[in-house]
């Protein structure tokens, strides 16, 4: 009995049919899951099987597209009408490799547990390099056991991991009825880093629960760790529905609690709100700073809110740090409510590197007009807008530096709006420069 086992295992093994790392290889386009030979997954389907191992290593190959019958009833995601169900607690690593997961859909909904919501239910592991395009989350909860957040992100519902230069582009809605509820372009709740990440989508986070609130942000919900070098170009509203619940919007994260965040930046549009007797809050970078550091940032998004806002924080409580920040003029004070140590400039001096003090242009921040954005940005995240994206892809990448040396070479186009060296002319130090900030 036992000498047919032992063939039988033999067997198995040498034509594939099982990996004892806990996953099946075939279930992969290639890989074994460990970091020096990751799955590698290049469809919608392989994506879903991170969830039998949660603990391995994964690349993406190509990008991952999902299509309107793939959540049709009868398809493949349908899954009884919640469509993606979140992979639970991963802890291993994933690369995006550049590549972007799209069209992904959420109607999720949960009356008897902790709900988190996004592409993975929490994360504790290593994201990096991804991006989530045209998501459309909305996802609901009637969960009410007291003082249990709920949370959805466009990444991960919960993030204790790391999770580096990812984006989202799509649109998320998140509505509650318990204590806590958070909502993020990237994470529902931050526990961990989040790093050289932005977000252009919508996000949304409403509370109809009394004596709650909702918190909404363009990175997350909430800030309990530490995010880096991260931008918001989306909207975010953030609203209590009921006579004692309230709203937390922010351009980065809706509230911090005993977080960081430090070197980041909102352009977009920030709105809270409460509809009863208790108080909405908005801030360009936060609505609520609780306790911990807000430092080396700035806002020039619109800011409204029904109550407390303020071009940086909404309400900056005793005890927390608010240091070197600055906001468009239009906007009369950086805080809400208590301290306001923040800057009131014109968008002359927000133009000027000199204006930011604190701010570290020798290697996170830079000042190009020629990529069509005349403001400081992170060298890590530069963004170009038309007609100043040469190739025309909307991001600056290699190419856009050949269509540059190729015009250089030509000495027929007119370039001098590529002075990146301030010399008064364009020269092969130009093109070196922009080789040195798109390898960073």
């Amino acid at each position: 009995m036992k000498r047919t086992l032992a063939i039988l295992i033999a067997l198995m093994l040498l034509f594939g049919s099982v990996n004892l790392c806990g996953a099946e290889t075939a279930a992969f386009a290639g890989g074994s899951g460990t970091a020096e030979d990751p799955y590698l997954i290049s469809t919608p389907a392989q994506l879903d099987q991170i969830r039998n191992a949660p603990a391995a290593c994964y690349r993406l190959i190509n990008d991952i597209v999902f299509t309107a019958e793939d959540f049709a009833e009868g398809g493949i995601f349908y899954n009884g009408g919640i469509c993606w169900t979140p992979i639970p607690s991963f802890t291993g690593a994933l690369d995006g490799n550049g590549y972007a997961i799209k069209n992904l859909t959420v109607r999720n909904n949960s009356t008897t547990e902790r709900f988190y919501a996004g592409l993975f239910r929490s994360n504790s592991g290593t994201i990096h390099d991804l991006g989530m395009e045209n998501n459309d989350f909305y996802a609901w909860t009637t969960y009410e056991q007291a003082f249990i957040p709920v949370c959805a992100g466009g990444i991960a519902g919960y993030n204790s991991g790391t999770i580096t230069r990812c984006y989202h582009t799509g649109s998320i809605e998140f509505v509650a009825m318990l204590r806590y509820s958070q909502a993020g372009g990237i994470v529902g709740l931050n526990a961990g880093i989040v790093t050289d990440c932005y977000n252009t989508g919508t996000v949304e986070a409403y509370q109809n629960w009394d004596s709650s609130h909702a918190a909404g942000g363009g990175i997350a919900g909430r800030n309990e760790g530490r995010i880096l070098r991260c931008y918001n170009n989306g909207s975010v509203t953030a609203g209590g529905r009921c006579p004692t619940s309230n709203g937390f919007a922010g351009g980065i994260a809706g509230t911090n609690s005993g977080g960081t965040i430090q070197d980041c930046y909102n352009i977009g549009s920030v709105y809270g709100f409460s509809t009863g007797k208790t108080y909405g809050n908005a801030g360009g970078i936060t609505a609520c700073h609780f306790t911990g550091s807000v430092s080396s940032c700035y806002n020039t998004g619109t800011v409204t809110c029904s109550d407390w806002l303020g071009a940086i924080i909404g309400q900056n409580n005793a005890g927390s740090d608010l240091s070197t920040c600055y906001y468009l003029d239009t906007m009369n004070a950086g805080s809400g409510l208590y301290d306001d140590a923040a800057h009131r400039c014109s968008m002359q001096q927000l133009q000027k590197a000199e204006t930011f003090a604190g701010f570290d242009f020798e290697g996170t921040w830079i000042i190009a007009p020629a990529f069509g954005y005349r403001l400081p940005q992170l060298v890590s995240l530069l963004h170009t807008y038309a007609p100043d994206d040469l190739s025309g892809d909307g991001i600056l990448d290699t190419g856009d530096i050949v269509r540059l040396l190729q015009d250089f070479l030509s000495g027929e186009a007119d370039l001098s709006g590529y002075d990146f060296t301030d010399d008064g002319q364009f020269t092969i130090a130009d093109v070196i420069f922009l080789l040195r900030q798109t390898a960073k």
